[in-house]
């Protein structure tokens, strides 16, 4: 690294820091160290002094802070200057940061090169991130590194993987077992990495290698988990060993190069590992996974706490009027829980509704809001800012006489973490009211982004609007293309404050449709906008977007292909710069099939989504499918119910750091609605292979009423690392009202 007249940080592994003229700082005492190494994680960023002690003596009393952050400060100002006199040190009465322009870190270019890596697939990108890696992210600070260490260890994964690929491409298979090797030294467990060493042993002929390195996988989960490897395993082992008899084409690993248009991919003249693999595992795991799906007499779970909610006063409390629904959930910084819905109120209209929660369960406060013209006000969205406030989106009307057009006008609220309400706001223009089609995003700097579908005369366009803190109103865009008209689908905001919607765009007049992905900067530049179109040109529409930490963004939804027929399940994933980088699909198209909704999760690595489909006689099909970070299908699998006149409705998915799969969903059936069965929550765990862990079936309990007389609803599946499992939505009672509840399962 240059040295310039900059100063330097080594924050992966050990600490370091050298000042401009390359001599190592050395700090008097580790609590400087520490907060030197805090403020250099996000150089320029601001942190306030109550924050920085409460991090440092989280048991102290405040005076007690106060005082030893004022000390570590005169030692910080002491060893690199204040910004002011050209030093490092930005500190105020409030605040505390570190001149993002005078400091460089190993860590600032290991994230360029991983977003690189993450959208070209450079090779010398995952060179440059092997040399920086010197160790874990503030080795001995690991309160300080919280969430960073883990993206880190991910992309030092992709890096590895990136040079296995390229040392087997060039021929070099011993380079290629040696990063494989590290790999499983990362963790011993990895799965893939056993599998991958099985197959360029067997592509050498070394037969007894092959059982030795499944011998090794075997003694790692012993030791570890005290039961064998998984089946899919040994049976590729046996697999791998019966090819030695057979004449074998020469193989290659995962190539990194993208479909270049939305034509269906031409099968491979030679088969490379990522899909061999698979193969095996489709045969012996996902078939088995399948079976197991089918099978009868799921496992009952009692839930880590359960709330439902109880009308409050001026609420109807009939047996014929649905009370509550819970609609969406968010996490604070405190795992406190925010879960908004909307609940009916006596003078017929309908109230957003607010419920704040602690992190184990007990309700903190219960707010109904009624906007000024007190007519329907509906929450669909809700987002956490900080560590200070949840932001609310939804939709209210506005009858004539209330200064604005009488209509839908797009709302934002904005509480406190205690439930207090800040304030109120509604847009200026009309909004199609569509079912939750309203969504909300915290920025990085307190504010927030609000997206809809606006009304402007006889043409639809998607629109978004940017709030700052203090709810003043900062601009207003849509993406709206000439001659065509638009409709808002998801929203999603990057570490950077960018804001990306997906939605759907259609000439005017047309029954045919194009995802619309568009990319905003924080003061409301456009970016980027693609229009992305199916083989057959129909009806394509996109369902859900995601961008990860290091720049990728995923699209997902239905695309209406040509060859083979009908809809299919695609992914398209772009850079940060907005390239398209590839389009991956189902191969299974669904030719008599009305798509629904689509979900997607990732943790940087995997990206796994769910894809919703109606039958022509109602009947609702799901699957959930799993990626890898280049849009390389790993596997798919449709989710079954347990009897044929039942279904798995409003599935999400949740991928873990570890690349563990949650499925949340309920059964339904044509006649739950009747409550002549019950609806019931399922919980699904599955492996990154495609093997089911966990199958959690939920039916909350109330001795009043018989089975037949009540249903358990889910409108949305949300998976933090206090509420692993947690299900929000309503339970349907007869001779009750209906309420919102919410479960959160112990796995």
């Amino acid at each position: 690294m240059d040295t310039g007249r900059l100063w330097q940080a080594l924050l992966l592994g050990e600490v370091e820091v050298y000042d401009p003229s390359g001599k190592r700082v050395v700090f008097p005492g580790r609590y400087s160290e520490v907060l030197f190494s805090f403020l250099a994680l996000e150089p320029g960023k601001a942190h306030t002094r109550e924050a920085l002690a409460e991090l440092l003596w989280p048991m102290q009393e405040l005076t007690s802070k106060r005082t030893r952050l004022r000390q570590e400060l005169t030692v910080l100002r002491r060893l690199f200057g204040i910004a002011e006199e050209g030093g490092l040190l930005l500190a105020t009465r409030t605040s505390v940061a570190l001149a993002a322009e005078r400091l460089e870190t190993d860590l600032k270019r290991f994230e360029e090169c991983a977003l690189r890596l993450g959208a070209s697939s450079d090779e010398q990108a995952a060179q440059t991130i092997l040399a920086l890696y010197r160790g874990p992210l503030l080795l001995g600070h690991d309160e300080l590194a919280n969430g960073h260490r883990r993206e880190v260890e991910l992309a030092v994964e992709s890096a590895l993987w990136s040079q296995v690929r390229h040392c087997h491409e060039q021929g070099s298979l011993s380079e290629a077992i040696s990063g494989l090797q590290q790999l499983l030294v990362r963790d011993a467990l990895n799965l893939e990495a056993h599998a991958a060493l099985m197959r360029l042993h067997q592509e050498q002929g070394q037969t007894a290698a092959v059982w030795r390195q499944y011998q090794e996988a075997k003694n790692a989960w012993q030791e570890a988990l005290g039961s064998p490897p998984p089946e899919a395993l040994t049976e590729l082992s046996r697999q791998l060993v019966h090819l030695q008899a057979l004449p074998t084409p020469p193989t290659r690993l995962p190539t990194t190069a993208a479909p270049p248009d939305l034509q269906p991919p031409k099968p491979s003249r030679r088969p490379i590992m990522w899909l061999i693999v698979p193969a095996v595992l489709l045969l012996v795991g996902v078939v088995g996974l399948l079976m197991r799906v089918k099978q009868p007499g799921a496992t009952s779970a009692t839930p880590r706490w359960y709330y439902q909610d109880r009308p409050g006063p001026g609420e109807k409390n009939t047996q014929t009027d649905t009370s509550s629904e819970g609609i969406a959930v968010v996490a604070g910084s405190d795992g406190g829980l925010c879960v908004v819905g909307q609940v009916d109120t006596v003078h017929e209209d309908v109230d957003s509704l607010a419920l704040f929660f602690s992190a184990e369960g007990k309700l903190r406060k219960r707010h109904r809001f009624s906007g000024p013209h007190h007519d329907c006000d509906r929450a669909f969205s809700v987002a956490a800012e900080g560590s200070e406030a949840f932001y609310v989106a939804g939709e209210s009307y506005f009858p004539p006489g209330f200064g604005q057009a009488e209509g839908w006008h797009l709302m934002l609220l904005k509480y406190d973490q205690q439930g207090n309400l800040l304030w109120s706001r509604f847009s200026t223009e009309l909004i199609k009211s569509e079912e939750r089609g309203v969504q909300v995003f915290g920025d990085r700097h307190g504010g927030a982004y609000l997206a809809g579908t606006a009304l402007r005369g006889q043409s639809r366009q998607a629109i978004l609007l940017h709030y700052a803190p203090d709810g003043t109103s900062l601009w207003s865009r849509t993406a709206e293309l000439p001659g065509s008209e638009s409709t808002f689908a998801a929203l999603c905001v990057d570490l950077q404050g960018d804001a990306f919607l997906a939605g759907n765009v259609a000439t005017m007049g047309s029954p045919n449709s194009d995802w619309l992905v568009a990319a905003f900067s924080s003061q409301g530049e456009l970016r980027w906008r693609h229009a992305v179109d199916g083989s057959a040109h129909g009806a394509d529409r996109a369902g859900a977007i995601h961008v990860s930490r290091m720049g990728q963004v995923y699209v997902t939804g239905v695309l209406r292909l040509a060859k083979p027929e009908g809809n299919a399940l695609a992914v398209s994933r772009y850079a940060s710069s907005g390239e398209l980088r590839g389009t991956t699909w189902d191969t299974e198209a669904l030719p008599d099939l009305h798509f629904e909704s689509a979900h997607l999760s990732s943790n940087g690595v995997r990206l796994a989504l769910t894809g919703v489909f109606t039958h022509p006689d109602g009947k609702i099909e799901s699957r959930v499918v799993l990626l890898d970070d280049l849009g390389n299908l790993r596997w798919k699998l449709p989710l079954v119910a347990q009897k044929p006149d039942r279904s798995l409705a409003s599935p999400r998915v949740q991928v873990d750091a570890e690349g563990a799969i949650r499925v949340g969903a309920y059964i339904t059936s044509e006649v739950v609605f009747n409550l002549k069965t019950n609806g019931d929550l399922l919980l699904l765990q599955i492996s990154a292979l495609g093997e089911l862990l966990l199958k959690q079936r939920f039916t909350s309990e109330d001795g009043s009423l018989k089975d037949d007389q009540a249903s358990d609803f889910a409108n949305t599946f949300y998976s933090t690392t206090l509420n692993p499992a947690l299900f929000v939505g309503q339970r349907r009672q007869l001779g009750k009202p209906s309420a919102l509840q919410v479960v959160s399962l112990n796995l």
